[in-house]
């Protein structure tokens, strides 16, 4: 059975914003309760390959587990998003993407930023949008940022999400 539930992957750059700011919206207008989960970014994870997390794939039950330096970025995203009751914000390590298909399997929607690296940099880091997209059991929505010409994100602006409907 599907949850009337939204999980969308945040953090703090320009399409993280963006994503949960379009999840939250989405979340008001149908009356869905809105799960943001940031799996964190291990400093040694950094620089391995992205199918070879360092760490387990793990959602904390409690957000006090995890250090305030890493909370509190994420923590501004959310709260920017002017929270309902109910919604929740979750803290995750391991594989981002494997993370939030595994947690959105029975929800109703899944929300990723489709920022991601270009060239030999997404094929060393990989792409969470990408594998949440080929991997997922609920439909998923892509939401864009756009780019300057030099290829760094802008901050968010008025963009139409990617959405991929699963049958």
């Amino acid at each position: 059975m599907t949850k009337h539930e939204i999980v969308v992957g945040v953090d703090d750059s320009p399409s993280g914003r963006q994503a949960v700011a379009w999840a939250a919206q989405y979340a008001r207008a149908t009356g869905a309760r809105l799960r943001a989960l940031h799996v964190l970014d291990w400093p040694l994870a950094r620089d391995l390959y992205y199918t070879n997390p360092v760490v387990p794939d793990y959602v904390y039950p409690d957000p006090e587990q995890v250090e305030q330096r890493y909370r509190a970025p994420v923590n501004r995203v959310f709260a920017a998003a002017d929270p309902e009751p109910g919604w929740t914000l979750q803290f995750g390590q391991g594989h981002a993407g494997r993370v939030l298909v595994a947690e959105s399997a029975d929800s109703e929607l899944l929300v990723v930023g489709t920022r991601e690296h270009t060239g030999v940099g997404r094929l060393v880091h990989g792409s969470v949008g990408h594998y949440c997209l080929n991997n997922a059991r609920c439909p998923v929505v892509g939401v864009p940022v756009a780019a300057d010409p030099d290829g760094y994100d802008q901050e968010p602006g008025v963009v139409e999400p990617v959405v991929e409907a699963k049958a």
